[in-house]
């Protein structure tokens, strides 16, 4: 069977997102139902999904959505001290299932921003003690380590402004940061190798004081090292002082044992500015191999557990850049150590922060919008009630013929707003009761009353109402002529909402806004 990935919601997110930027689609929110619950808000049923649309909900209004109303939501994980938290690893199955392997750093003034961290090494599974936003307002485009031993990454962070805009029900937006985005190839490479089998038999490791260099290619060692020729050969040895940036890795491609001393020769000349004879301190261990596609190659050496002689970790020196796939291997002298198997952590396409979007899992789409007063004379106020809001695609006009009455699909609407009401005067003067169907006796047009009052009605549904004509109960009881003064702008036969969802009752006024805030997860 096939398999759904991450990147799936992120296209559909990015589908309506760019959409909506680029005024390809339009998308609408729209409010309905007049009826006045008398009890709790329902719950939408599976009815509501079905051909009998348009007479459920009474849609009664819609607003267009800006691109400005809608951002792409990930999980909200804010971090929280004495947690363990997972580790990033590109070939985990479980990794994306919590959400867990990044964290949130919520700001700690008001105004500020909220942080987002990637955990690239969780310190052997401990708990996190330390916020990863301590280092300061974060700069770092490399990874960074913590005084708990944790590593983390910096991707992005979200305004307060925005955070409190979209943020609702553990979900948070999320937007990938230009500056780092920019540049994260060149700072993504290898971070962490992972031992899945520390092997055995790995004797051909030691640790001490340089000597001497005798040569470009030849250093001596302590005296205690192996008697045994050529025993460190295939090993690597890693020169270091106090100060790791002097540090240097070199291939060891013979080993000479005698009664004068003890002495490794190299791959390539070392740098002996940063070697002092008696001071600088060497870790001669199997060699970690790197074979990827980075701009830079990664490097690392091993450390040996000398109680076992198996290989111990992976002490990654260089992470290399713009890496997407490392295979990485064990190697030491032939005769000694095998069975060592290791594999290289790599940084999702693009490198860290490359696309926060996707590499944090996005879950689905943020929206919030307003009902402002009349929308510009667009949409009514007129003491209405709604409890019933949601969100729909690409809805086409509603055209009138002005003979006939007769109502037809237009293109698609792309106004402001748009009021599905049929507005019109009664005569004689008659008060409907709001909710209940007439039916009109020309056209036979059955709709729903949503206003009305001695000398106006409003009606939502049906569309084809005629210009002179009675109306009638649903009883058929003939009651009063409409003249009409405005028809429904959208045109509702064909309509297919993609999210509904039901709310408190809402009473509409001239001086009123209703905002709403919604999270569509995917």
């Amino acid at each position: 069977m096939g398999k759904i990935l991450s990147t799936y919601n992120k296209i559909i997110v990015e589908e309506i997102t760019n959409s909506i930027l680029s005024n390809t689609s339009q998308y609408y929110a729209f409010g309905g139902n007049p009826v006045a619950y008398g009890g709790s808000v329902p719950e939408v049923s599976n009815n509501d999904y079905d051909s009998t649309f348009t007479n459920n909900w009474l849609m009664m209004f819609g607003k267009q959505l800006k691109f400005s109303d809608v951002a792409p939501v990930i999980k909200e994980n804010t971090w929280v001290s004495n947690t363990a938290y997972e580790m990033y690893d590109n070939t985990s199955d479980t990794l994306l299932a919590n959400a867990n392997f990044y964290v949130v750093s919520p700001p700690s003034d008001t105004g500020g921003n909220y942080h987002i961290y990637k955990c690239i090494d969780n310190a052997n599974n401990a708990k996190s003690t330390v916020n990863p936003s301590s280092v300061g307002d974060p700069t770092q485009q490399t990874t960074f380590q913590t005084a708990d031993s944790y590593k983390w990454r910096y991707i992005t962070s979200i305004s307060s402004k925005n955070h409190d805009k979209f943020s609702s029900n553990n979900h948070i937006p999320v937007y990938t940061n230009t500056t780092i985005s920019a540049a994260a190839a060149n700072y993504s490479g290898v971070d962490v190798v992972m031992l899945s089998n520390s092997g055995s038999g790995y004797d051909t490791h030691h640790t001490g004081v340089i000597s001497s260099v005798v040569n470009s290619t030849m250093i001596q060692i302590a005296s205690d090292a192996s008697g045994d020729n050529g025993y460190y050969v295939n090993n690597a040895v890693y020169i270091y002082n106090t100060v790791d940036t002097t540090a240097q890795l070199l291939d060891i491609t013979g080993y000479t044992s005698n009664s004068v001393g003890k002495w490794i020769s190299v791959t390539s000349s070392p740098n002996t500015d940063n070697i002092t004879a008696g001071v600088s301190l060497y870790r001669i261990s199997p060699k970690v191999l790197f074979n990827s596609d980075g701009d830079v190659d990664p490097s690392a050496y091993t450390t040996v557990n000398t109680s076992t002689n198996s290989i111990h970790s992976v002490v990654m020196i260089e992470s290399g850049s713009d890496v997407s796939w490392a295979n990485v291997s064990i190697q030491s002298n032939s005769i000694y150590g095998s069975g060592a198997n290791v594999y290289a952590i790599v940084p999702p396409a693009g490198g860290h922060g490359f696309d926060a979007v996707s590499e944090l899992d996005v879950k689905g789409l943020g929206i919030n919008f307003s009902f402002e007063n009349t929308e510009s004379a667009n949409i009514v106020t007129s003491n209405v009630v709604f409890n019933k809001i949601g969100i729909v695609k690409n809805p086409k006009s509603a055209t009138v013929n002005s003979v006939s009455g007769v109502v037809t699909e237009g293109p698609i609407y792309e106004q402001n707003a748009f009021d599905q009401h049929t507005q019109a005067n009664v005569s004689p003067s008659y008060v409907f009761t709001v909710g209940e169907e007439v039916v009109g006796n020309t056209s036979g047009s059955r709709g729903f009353v949503s206003f009305s009052n001695s000398t106006q009605v409003y009606i939502i549904g049906d569309q084809t109402f005629s210009n002179g004509e009675y109306i009638t109960h649903a009883n058929g009881l003939s009651v009063t002529t409409i003249d009409i003064k405005s028809s429904p702008d959208v045109y509702n036969k064909n309509l297919k909402p993609f999210y509904l969802q039901t709310i408190n009752n809402t009473n509409r006024a001239d001086d009123q806004t209703e905002n709403f805030k919604l999270i569509i997860t995917t």
